[in-house]
């Protein structure tokens, strides 16, 4: 969170982005969600999902790539293979041989803690051959210090805690390598996770890559269990390009490799005390850097201790959305949706639900007849229907974790609101664990489930009110697009040096 009384100031900056075609040598994978379509000679998906139409020649491009082919030395080719990366149509998932070589000298490790002698030394082992940078933020005795020099590790200290985003701005100050890892020191790097991490490095526009952060430990109790299946800091198998809005919207600094070229001296805002890595990764997007996600490199962190402790984190979570909604108001919306959306989500929390299916249905038919305006009416029907199915529960989820607090507070008040408020609260407890590895029986999953959400609404409006905005209750609009050739849902984008141009939209 922000420090409270701090006035707003300009946020600390980051280098512009450079543009580039992919590099030679890399191979690509179309991202799980993208389809080929019409016989191969258009691709479907990113988010927001879109439509690429191919000439002959950049079909035959996507297959070679997907056969396990590499980007070659054309620049048409390369320029093609960005836009594929942009769309988050294809991800990178190899690289020529030597692009990752002598990781020990591209990469410092920064480690910012306080008082946590044990952890760092258990860190500090797995790190064997890395340059590593201590941070100790006002650390109350010297153990710290200690600990890194058995190691033979750089050690700086702050005299007095000023929290984790100063701690890292302290040892980034020290870093002469082209890439810093910041790790935090309740984290356990796997064997091989910086190889993968690195590689991505040999995309000139690439300013951060992140590992999966996954909980450490046998989880034996049933909130332990529960944290492993629903980690806020786990982002999955998937891997991404993270930008606002995206299905990866952010990645945590427990554990980030960032471009030192990317940051000026004090890129972390210190005047957060949370959500400072969200703050960075977003203003390194808007400056058009790439920041991916990589699942194959993977870091370990310690779960909390107790059921009330990780519903204490959630809510700390859910706080930060205040400041964040201050500097990015667009990006900080609990949920983004098309007007009938909303109006049939207002209609089902007023009681309504034929009326709410109603408006539904509508919205299905009006989003179909836009998108047959570009590709054939039985798909047009398809994608539209699925749209809908798709976005309801993560809908509802977002409707909950936002206004939870309201709709716990009138079903107590009102017995008319309660049907509507459980339906909200359970369906996406009930989707998630379906979608889940169920390592818990569906009744104790809602059940943690529900408390977490509730959790992190309650700090959503606590940190809302703490900085004076309501960006983190507003809903935001999604409004379809406007081009010459009429009213469409989907993006179009045609590259022209591979399509002829009477296929032009």
């Amino acid at each position: 969170m922000q420090r409270a009384g701090e006035p707003e100031a300009a946020l600390p900056g980051v280098a512009p982005a450079p543009v580039a075609p992919a590099p030679v040598g890399m191979t690509l994978a179309l991202d799980a969600v993208t389809v080929a379509i019409e016989g191969g000679s258009a691709l479907l998906g990113g988010m927001p999902r879109r439509l690429l139409r191919l000439s002959p020649r950049g079909a035959g491009l996507v297959s070679e790539w997907a056969a396990g082919g590499s980007i070659g030395l054309d620049p048409a080719e390369r320029r093609f293979a960005r836009r594929l990366l942009d769309a988050g149509l294809a991800h990178p998932v190899g690289f020529a041989p030597g692009d990752a070589a002598a990781v020990a000298d591209q990469v410092s490790v920064v480690v910012p803690t306080r008082d946590r002698p044990r952890e760092v030394a258990r860190l500090l082992g797995s790190l064997g051959g890395l340059r590593v940078i201590v941070a100790d933020d006002g650390s109350l005795d010297g153990r710290t210090c200690a600990v890194a020099s058995h190691f033979g590790a750089t050690y700086l200290r702050s005299d007095v805690a000023r929290g984790p985003a100063a701690a890292r701005n302290l040892g980034l100050g020290a870093v002469t390598t082209p890439l810093v890892a910041f790790v935090d020191s309740d984290c356990v790097p796997r064997p091989g996770w910086l190889d993968e991490l690195v590689a991505h490095f040999a995309d000139p526009c690439v300013a951060a890559c992140a590992p999966r952060v996954a909980p450490l430990g046998d989880a034996r109790a049933w909130w332990a269990r529960y944290d492993r299946a629903r980690s806020p800091l786990d982002l999955g198998t998937g891997a991404a390009t993270v930008r606002p809005g995206s299905r990866v919207s952010f990645v945590p600094s427990a554990a980030l490799v960032v471009r030192r070229s990317a940051l000026e001296d004090g890129c972390f805002d210190e005047r957060l005390l949370a959500a400072e890595d969200v703050d960075l990764v977003w203003r390194l997007a808007e400056a058009g850097w790439t920041i991916r996600y990589e699942p194959r490199a993977e870091v370990g962190h310690d779960q909390r201790p107790g059921p009330v402790a990780m519903l204490r984190q959630r809510s700390s979570y859910g706080a930060t959305a205040g400041p964040l909604g201050r500097r990015h108001p667009t990006e900080i919306a609990p949920v983004a949706a098309a007007p009938m959306t909303l109006v049939a989500g207002a209609l089902l929390a007023g009681r309504r639900p034929w009326l709410a299916l109603g408006v539904a249905a509508a919205g299905t038919g009006v989003a179909a007849a836009r998108l047959s305006r570009s590709v054939p009416t039985p798909l047009a029907v398809r994608l539209a229907t699925e749209g809908i199915t798709r976005g309801a529960l993560p809908f509802l989820a977002g409707c909950f974790r936002a206004y939870g607090p309201l709709l716990v507070a009138g079903a107590v008040a009102s017995k008319r609101l309660r049907a509507p408020a459980l339906v909200i609260a359970v369906a996406p407890a009930l989707g998630a664990w379906g979608a889940s590895a169920r390592e818990l029986d569906p009744a104790r999953y809602v059940l943690g489930h529900v408390a977490e959400d509730l959790a992190y609404g309650i700090g959503v409006w606590r940190g809302a009110l703490a900085a004076r905005t309501a960006a983190p209750l507003v809903p935001r609009l999604i409004r379809r697009r406007r081009t010459p050739g009429g009213t469409q849902a989907l993006k179009l984008t045609t590259p022209r040096m591979l399509e002829p141009a009477s296929r032009s939209s």
